[in-house]
């Protein structure tokens, strides 16, 4: 069975290939069980993104027995199983609470993210200061990566470092011609493990002291312009801090905002009618 299968999916590999350049939806069947099908479509939808083909083999056989099997196991266990009005019920108001929950999620993106001012951020910041002090570096600068043989090499040494206006368009122009990286954060800070990440293993140890670093491999030539460092122990800076500042203060008016939309939904049901109330 398992080898039919290989050879139903080998022989659609090259749509995997082929869908990335066209629009058009394909309807190829892999297997039907009964009246279910699983389609190529269906499948590509699960596959990893840059797996290899012989990968893509593997994980798609896998799959698709997976599919199978499973429907196999549901449709003998629903045909067996005991309780099903209370798996009904389970379902459903689980089916309930998911829609509620995506919903009250909805309504805390579209309408509390925006009461939550920069005026509350830094006021928040100052009364907890002290749970802002770093872990990690932070830095603000500018990452250049250039191939070995590119040409120029030794302007690039000049430009990275200048603010003359004639050097930065210089390099503007030298960087859509031959570096294969390049981050400019000059005026928002990273982290530096995120520069690190960049580098050959090792590398940037011991040079962070320095305003200008340059590196290289064998490959390649690697320039970083360090405007500005903070250091572990050092306040996180509150521009950098106001994603997770902000996260706080909505998740602290959520409980209040969802339970006055409740209210409201409530009190507008019961001037319409809608709800009723029975004496027995």
């Amino acid at each position: 069975m398992r080898g039919k299968i290989a050879l139903v999916i080998l022989s659609l590999l090259t749509f995997f290939a082929c869908k990335q350049q066209t629009e058009e939806v394909s309807k190829d069947i892999i297997v039907t069980l009964g009246n279910q099908v699983l389609t190529a479509e269906e499948l590509e939808s699960y596959l990893p993104k840059g797996i290899s083909k012989q990968d893509s083999l593997i994980f798609a056989e896998n799959f698709t027995q997976l599919w199978i099997q499973e429907r196999l196991m549901y449709e003998i266990a629903s045909k067996n199983v005991a309780n099903k009005e209370e798996i009904e019920r389970l379902v459903e108001n689980y089916r309930q609470s998911l829609i509620i929950y995506r919903y009250q999620e909805q309504l805390v993106q579209e309408k509390l993210s925006k009461t939550v001012s920069q005026k509350d951020i830094k006021q928040y910041y100052e009364e907890h200061k002290d749970n802002f002090k770093l872990d990690n570096p932070l830095i603000k600068g500018m990452f250049l990566k250039i191939p070995s043989e590119a040409p120029n090499i030794e302007k690039v040494r000049v430009w990275y470092k200048s603010t003359k206006p004639s050097d930065i368009e210089n390099l503007d122009k030298y960087i859509v011609k031959n570096a294969v990286s390049y981050d400019d954060f000059l005026d928002h800070w990273v982290s530096l493990e995120s520069v690190k990440d960049k580098l050959p293993a090792g590398k940037l140890e011991g040079n962070l002291q320095q305003k200008y670093i340059e590196l290289r491999d064998s490959s390649f030539y690697y320039f970083i312009n360090i405007l500005n460092y903070l250091r572990p122990g050092d306040f996180e800076p509150v521009e950098y801090a106001e994603p997770y500042i902000k996260e706080i203060l909505i998740n602290q008016k959520k409980a209040d905002f969802i339970r006055s939309v409740e209210s409201d939904l409530y009190n507008n049901a019961l001037k319409k009618g809608k709800i009723k109330f029975h004496k027995e």
